[in-house]
């Protein structure tokens, strides 16, 4: 590729390549550099913010006090977009090469019918560059006042009452203004061309209908009122209760829509301060707690009555128009969440070793689903809100610190944490409401699986005749798949291949000290996930013509060394053949087997697609990572006191030093799956830090 940026003909000059134009009935290729293209084309963004908060406190009386706070955001941010004459981008768009006008619409000789015919007059960009403008303003405010207490009473004041209530009100304003215009020069007193004309080129002037300037306008007010009490005996039990109360215009019309809910309970019970524990030696604190909680939930973008906008004049009909904004949605209620948590804290032979564990249970009712309706019904997307999901989510966290060693000079501890989620669909979901990419990608509710399941093809192997990747598909018996729907279809052709989140994830800390010299680890761990590996051929691009989607302008896997050259080669690769248009096989896997069928569903765009989602591709998602490693020295009071300093540490971090994941990762973060082209992965960093206070 680096002849493809090199002045190889004359100095200062670029070497271009032809680079197609996809989306055309016939190739289009325009010259392509990416030195010319930096050169002429520029992204620029600038921004300001200001955020000014007030608080006052008043002490009532001396067990009660007030609190008011007040506070004020703005933001503006003004993004520009420049794509000059000269590059690739606005080559396309004119549809010839720079310095070459673009036909005008001239008409031709009638049609066999008496019709006219017209030819050019198809350029989108007949002049100049493309500019796009972007603006956008915020401004929010909130504005709350809380009353604190804090009472104790007894002979030894064993009671305690501690409790707040409170009332906030916030409002939120945003405003964009967002615009692209073409026929712009850069180079020549950043002007315009204003007199384009539309006769000429009427697809140009589509253009320019189909996009005008655009604004928008929002504003969200929310006020709310909450209120929190606790009652603690001693240090021996604590009681505490919390509610919340919101209301907004984001929420629904209806009476029962209009409050958000939001209450919770919890407890705790510090058994180690009962008698004849609290002299134990070996036990310093022993703490169960509870808790019990319910949320509801409301979206924002659904109303219980239609909305409609009210649009500028169109010209087609010569007046102004309206279209939907909003279905009305008036049966969907809220999204309610039950959860409960229990606890452990406990700390043994004087904090050496502490252990916090949680169980946690949410059951949620009512879940916002999408559900497929009717194209007539007018809906955007024929997607309709409805509450139809019932999720379970339950799973633990686990924390330990133990402290080995710990001297005068030296110090030692080490801490780890654990936590394992389990969730799991309960209801059926609509058979027609996810669409094949939800499934590839792990977007798809499936009854009875883990939230977060992605599906992949049944990769069988390579033809040994010509190379290419074959499947379980049905293609021998596609009767079975006649007339099923969307829901049947995927789960019968597509195997689960596992979680897109880890069952178990923690982290493990380290700290050594020794005199003035500390050093610190931080290592993170993820069990139970699976992640699928690189896209080799993007397949899944906008309009692929050459199914594989290999060019001399795109960059190709090294995978492809080793890839099927003749016949036996499938006994030791997975890596399909090169299959070109001058190849006879090529039409076996330009296109899938189901395009043929109108009674079935859409399985794949082709071959090469389905290879890149085979459960061949898929590969286990454990990892352990070294995130950070530090080494800091501090300087003594000593040198403190010579320096006239009250602190000096000079300190070097590292951070991704290493990573332990799967072999067949070869290099891809553990963390990354299902993109379409190569990411950079996770590279280390390197800090020198230097520390000094007065």
């Amino acid at each position: 590729n680096i002849l493809k940026i090199l002045g190889v003909f004359a100095e200062n000059q670029y070497f271009y390549f032809q680079k197609r134009k996809w989306g055309t009935i016939s190739p289009e290729y325009y010259r392509y550099n990416i030195l010319n293209e930096l050169e002429n084309s520029s992204y620029n963004q600038r921004g300001s913010a200001l955020s000014v908060t007030a608080n006052l406190q008043f002490s009532l009386i001396n067990w009660l006090k007030a609190n008011v706070i007040a506070s004020y955001q703005t933001s503006n941010t003004i993004q520009e977009s420049w794509w000059g004459e000269q590059t690739n981008y606005a080559a396309k768009l004119r549809g010839t090469e720079y310095g070459v006008l673009p036909a005008p619409r001239t008409e031709g000789e009638p049609d066999y019918l008496g019709n006219p015919t017209y030819t050019g007059g198809t350029s989108l960009l007949p002049y100049g560059g493309e500019l796009s403008h972007n603006q956008s303003d915020n401004h929010s405010y909130t504005v709350r006042l809380q009353l604190d207490g804090n009472y104790s009473f007894g002979k030894s004041d064993q009671h305690n009452i501690n409790g707040s209530i409170g009332f906030e009100m916030s409002s939120t304003r945003n405003r964009g203004y967002s615009r692209t215009e073409r026929g712009y020069y850069k180079d020549r007193g950043m002007s315009f061309v204003n007199d384009i004309d539309h006769e000429k080129f009427p697809d140009y002037a589509q253009w320019v209908l189909q996009n005008p300037a655009r604004m928008t306008d929002g504003k969200s007010n929310t006020i709310s009122s909450y209120a929190s009490i606790s009652y603690s005996y001693y240090n021996y039990f604590t009681v505490n209760t919390n509610a919340r109360v919101d209301g907004s215009n984001a929420f629904g019309d209806q009476s029962n829509d209009k409050l958000l809910p939001i209450w919770s309970a919890s407890a705790n019970w510090n058994i180690s301060e009962l008698p004849g524990l609290k002299e134990t030696k070996w036990l310093d604190f022993l703490r169960l707690k509870a808790s019990f909680g319910y949320q509801g939930n409301m979206l924002s973008d659904q109303s219980p009555v239609m909305i409609i906008s009210k649009e500028p004049l169109n010209s087609h009909f010569g007046e102004n128009v309206a279209s939907v904004s909003r279905y009305p949605n008036p049966n969907l209620k809220w999204e309610t969440t039950t959860s409960y948590n229990l606890g452990m804290e406990l700390g043994l032979f004087q904090r050496k070793v502490m252990i916090e564990a949680e169980y946690w249970w949410k059951h949620t009712e009512d879940a916002f689903m999408d559900k497929s309706i009717a194209m007539m019904n007018g809906v955007p997307n024929d997607i309709y809100q409805v509450n139809q999901g019932d999720i379970d989510n339950h799973g633990y966290n686990v924390s330990l610190t133990f402290m080995p060693y710990q001297s005068q000079d030296w110090f030692w501890s080490v801490s780890t944490s654990i936590s394992k989620t389990f969730n799991k669909m309960k209801s059926k979901v609509d058979v027609d409401q996810y669409e094949l990419s939800n499934f590839l990608n792990g977007s798809a509710l499936v009854k009875g699986k883990p939230i977060g399941t992605f599906y992949s093809y049944k990769f069988i192997g390579l033809s040994p005749v010509n190379g290419g990747p074959m499947f379980d598909d049905y293609a021998d018996n596609p009767e079975i798949l006649r007339g099923l729907n969307k829901y049947d279809t995927y789960t019968r052709v597509l195997t689960p291949s596992g979680r897109r989140e880890p069952t178990i994830s923690g982290n493990l800390n380290t700290t050594l000290r020794w005199k003035n010299i500390r050093l610190n680890g931080n290592f993170a761990y993820s069990l139970g996930n699976k992640i699928r590996l690189f896209a080799i051929y993007n397949a899944a691009s906008d309009a692929v013509m050459d199914a594989q989607n290999i060019r001399p302008e795109n960059n190709v896997s090294k995978f492809f060394l080793n890839r099927w050259r003749k016949p036996g080669d499938e006994r030791h690769t997975n890596i399909p053949a090169i299959i070109g248009k001058g190849d006879d096989n090529y039409s076996l896997y330009e296109r899938h087997w189901s395009d043929k069928y109108q009674d079935i569903q859409p399985l794949a765009t082709s071959v090469w697609e389905m290879y890149d989602y085979g459960d061949h591709r898929v590969v286990s998602g454990n990892y352990l990572k070294c995130s950070n490693l530090g080494l800091t020295y501090q300087f003594t009071e000593t040198m403190l006191k010579k320096l006239r300093l009250s602190r000096l540490d000079v300190s070097f971090s590292a951070t991704n030093l290493f990573t332990i994941s799967a072999k067949e990762l070869k290099g891809q973060t553990p963390t990354q799956g299902g993109f379409a082209s190569i990411q950079l992965s996770d590279r280390p960093t390197y800090t020198l830090g230097l520390t000094v206070s007065f």
